[in-house]
């Protein structure tokens, strides 16, 4: 894997895509936290995974959506992305595992979607980014991602607080989030975030 020059690809192909109602190169940003976030926890479990597999995956989760219509599948189209675009840059065995990685983050075997069903098992790479994916949602990101919502929404400040504590969607994300979970450092992480966003939010009072 040349991982130097699949970086650079990444990031060419997802600098300034347009994202609305989000900045222009959004899921750029994103996926530079969720792979930051995906080795954290990776190293806190002491899981075996091949670190720099996990960081390519974890940088391209996202590079389908920018453009996706609503009635395609984001996840489909960024693995298929992974296969015909970076296939001059890993070995086959690579390249799937980062595909496998970009089409299942989503699919989060503890998600309200599997419940009553056959729960399927992933690889430690696909729940390591299914985590970091939740937990970019939160903290300090959440906060900017909620506050941009807002102004898209021609929200007040107040109206702004109301959404985060009391609105059922924002609710319910935060009982998905709680239990779609996949490991005891993200489910710690979420806490401390969800706190540092319950905080912000008081203070704006």
């Amino acid at each position: 894997m040349n991982a130097e020059a699949i970086r650079t690809r990444a990031v060419a192909m997802m600098t300034g895509k347009p994202e609305p109602p989000c900045e222009p190169g959004y899921r750029l940003h994103h996926g530079q936290r969720v792979e930051t976030l995906a080795l954290e926890i990776a190293e806190r479990e002491k899981l075996d995974v091949c670190r720099e597999r996990l960081a390519i995956g974890a940088l391209v989760h996202d590079i389908g959506k920018p453009g996706c219509a609503k009635s395609e599948s984001h996840a489909v189209k960024g693995a298929e992305i992974v296969r015909s675009d970076f296939a001059d840059l890993m070995d086959a065995e690579e390249l799937e595992a980062v595909a496998q990685i970009v089409l299942h983050h989503y699919d989060r075997p503890n998600s309200i979607w599997f419940e009553g069903k056959e729960k399927p098992e992933w690889t430690p790479d696909i729940l390591l980014v299914q985590d970091a994916d939740v937990l970019d949602h939160f903290g300090v990101p959440g906060i900017w991602l909620t506050l941009h919502w807002a102004t898209h929404k021609n929200f007040t400040p107040s109206q702004t607080i109301t959404e985060w504590f009391t609105s059922e969607y924002m609710c319910s994300w935060r009982r998905e989030a709680r239990r779609s979970l996949n490991f005891q450092t993200s489910r710690r992480l979420l806490e401390l975030r969800i706190a540092q966003m319950d905080d912000f939010f008081r203070r704006l009072k």
